[in-house]
């Protein structure tokens, strides 16, 4: 069944058959069940500051103490949870 958009002098016509809602939530809905499946492991700077709740400039100090572990991926550093979570704990 098609449905109008638009003014009477430019009209377009859609037809239901060629919008594929079904597929467009659905797949939506695979992305959401899937984070929530598995959570977040590796952070980067800006995340890792999210999920602890500090601001940048302590957790650079820390970073540089070398309280806290990393990994360095070319000009980024890396950190697993696990070792975000030690930090915390001290």
């Amino acid at each position: 069944m098609p449905f109008f958009i638009g003014h009477l002098d430019k009209a377009i016509f859609f037809n239901y058959n060629y919008l594929d809602f079904n597929g467009v939530m659905s797949g939506k809905l695979d992305f959401l069940i899937s984070a929530s499946e598995n959570p977040q492991e590796i952070f980067t700077v800006k995340e890792a500051c999210k999920f602890l709740r500090v601001g940048r400039t302590s957790f650079d100090t820390a970073v540089k103490a070398g309280q806290i572990r990393f990994k360095k991926n070319g000009p980024c550093y890396l950190f697993k949870k696990a070792w975000l979570l030690d930090w915390m704990e001290r």
